[in-house]
């Protein structure tokens, strides 16, 4: 196998010196730019030798995929582990240790372009396409006109403003281009089962670690190379524990596994919970039924202790969003929204009667001190009960069910929150609330409009969110807590426009599939959404690859099989059951 490897090799490598040779003889028409394609249409054809060669690319894409869904959630771990080892452990691990994912999707994005230009893959451009090539574009033109002033100044080249646009692009549309390659591939329906697998299988080994990590010393990760400075920093190894507040006197660790933090987990298992539910609830066999929903179970004890708020609407709203898509049209549900919307509306009543106005003294004219005044104002649930009323009726008298559910959850979280703040005051206070990170949070994302308004064509890659990191002068970058801020500070509101565009239409080829492990995957795409208010959900590499590259895989054309090869899998499958009961 390895010497027909090698002959494949030097076979490719004689194709491409002859057509050097080919290339310099002929006199060709074609401009400067179109001489690479020029060569790659006239290879000289050895049809056996190609067809070895290009079975061998599609069997290195696929390979390339499995490492990537595979490693990638191990990432932040094994990246930080190594440069422990090897470098410097009081930094943070150099680009080109972190940088192998990367180089990855270039090695299948030069493949992609070979099979395209080559015929083997047929692109059948779509709208999504198209709002794609266009983020692409309009993001590097920002980039390299106005970032820092523009990559080509007055001077000439500038290699800062050169660098801030390609680390712009990483975090910005990286995980794009990878989406881009992988649904325009062709795969089979056992390689797609066989790509979802391997990504829940290193998902079940970070929620199991998660789970370990929380009975073993606080400080374990520091043996592997994690900092002890608190939250990460570009210029520092990954902080070995995020702590939160429980009370005025205990302290905690969030849960943060193999990730690079607790956040980034809670994003994590926002779209792989459903998807292991989607996977799970298909499988024939009890066993394997009861390991998928004993995961799902160790998985929310994982997100509970990530204490992510973001993460856990973001699950709590994709949860109830994918009840309403899946019994919508059933005739229960109209009398479900119903009781649903009554038991809202009482609750709110119940929260108007026994709510007693406080005011907080240290969070006078601030966010958090205004959000607590308002969860202790009778006036401000009798307002939402006179709103409520209003819709729930409206909602009956049309017959709109969707409205009376909605208002009903509304109402219903509302009281929720009431009651813990009632019941649990110091966990309300010190998790849910948690007056600093809140404040934190409302104060950059309101300077993140404010700049948009300002920069309405935006300031260029680079230029906002964690690339920025790289370039200020501290290390400490404008982060608006807002990845669609990001987006907007970087490329502008046409670049927004674009992005919130790509992110509908994804979400709606995902539900139009009849897969049910893509309508689990489009209903973790509203949760993360969901987490995008709130904080950077794409900055993680974790994140934004094993989800796009999923949503590649999902939304893919199954490549048919020949009629040879559908026998071939029929007696295999015949052997297999003769082999398992006799």
């Amino acid at each position: 196998m390895r010497q027909e490897r090698l002959i494949c090799l030097s076979e490719l490598l004689s194709l491409i010196f002859t057509s050097f040779r080919i290339l310099k003889k002929t006199k060709t028409k074609c401009k400067r730019f179109h001489k690479s394609i020029y060569l790659l249409e006239n290879i000289p054809k050895k049809s056996e030798n190609l067809n070895e060669f290009y079975c061998f690319m599609r069997k290195l894409s696929l390979g390339i995929l499995s490492i990537i869904f595979l490693i990638i959630p191990f990432h932040p771990f094994l990246v930080t582990w190594l440069n422990s080892a090897f470098f410097d452990p009081s930094t943070a691990p150099s680009v080109f240790l972190s940088a192998w994912k990367e180089a990855l999707i270039a090695i299948l994005a030069i493949i992609f372009i070979i099979q395209v230009i080559r015929g083997k893959i047929k692109i059948e451009m779509d709208f999504l396409d198209v709002l794609i090539i266009s983020f692409f574009l309009w993001s590097l033109v920002t980039g390299i006109l106005w970032t820092n002033g523009g990559v080509f100044k007055e001077s000439g080249f500038d290699k800062t403003s050169f660098l801030q646009v390609v680390y712009g692009a990483k975090y910005s549309f990286a995980f794009l281009l990878l989406f881009f390659i992988v649904r325009h591939m062709n795969f089979t329906a056992d390689e797609k089962n066989i790509l979802i697998y391997l990504a829940l299988t290193s998902a079940s080994v970070v929620i199991i670690f998660a789970v370990i990590q929380k009975f073993l010393p606080e400080d374990f990760l520091l043996r592997f190379g994690y900092s002890d400075a608190g939250p990460k920093a570009v210029t520092q190894s990954l902080a070995y524990c995020q702590k939160t507040p429980l009370t005025d006197a205990i302290d905690i660790c969030r849960a943060q596994s193999t990730l690079s933090g607790p956040n980034h987990l809670g994003a994590y298992l926002v779209f792989i919970l459903p998807l292991i539910f989607a996977v799970g609830i298909n499988l024939k066999e009890s066993l394997f039924k009861i390991v998928h929903f004993f995961m799902i179970g160790l998985g929310l004890f994982v997100l509970y202790w990530s204490y992510s708020r973001g993460a856990w609407l973001g699950l709590i709203g994709t949860s109830f969003l994918s009840f309403a898509f899946i019994f919508r049209k059933e005739k229960e549900f109209m009398n479900f929204s119903e009781i649903l919307a009554l038991c809202g509306v009482f609750g709110v009543i119940m929260a108007t009667i026994f709510a007693k106005p406080e005011v907080l003294a240290e969070g006078a004219g601030k966010f958090h001190g205004i959000l607590f005044t308002l969860l202790h104002a009778k006036l401000f649930y009798l307002i939402i009960f006179l709103v409520s009323s209003f819709f729930v009726a409206f909602a009956s008298w049309k017959k709109l069910p969707l409205i009376s559910y909605f208002v009903g959850l509304f109402d219903l979280g509302i009281f929720g929150i009431f009651l813990i703040s009632k019941l649990k005051g110091e966990w309300f206070w010190q998790v849910l609330l948690r007056p600093s990170s809140t404040q934190g949070h409302w104060e950059r994302t309101a300077d993140g409009v404010y700049y948009l308004k300002e920069n309405p064509l935006g300031l260029g890659l680079g230029d906002a969110g964690p690339a920025s990191n790289h370039f200020a002068p501290d290390n400490l970058g404008f982060i608006p807590e807002n990845a669609f801020l990001q987006v907007g500070l970087e490329s502008g509101y046409i670049g927004m426009a674009i992005f919130v565009l790509i992110i509908i239409f994804t979400a709606y080829k995902l539900f139009k599939s009849n897969n049910n492990s893509a309508l689990a995957l489009g209903t973790g795409l509203i949760g993360l959404v969901i987490h995008s208010l709130f904080l950077h959900t794409w900055e993680s590499s974790v994140v934004a690859l094993t989800f796009w590259g999923l949503a590649g895989v999902m939304l893919a054309k199954e490549k048919k099989l020949s009629f040879l090869q559908k026998i071939s899998h029929a007696f295999q499958k015949f052997f297999l059951f003769f082999k398992r009961k006799f």
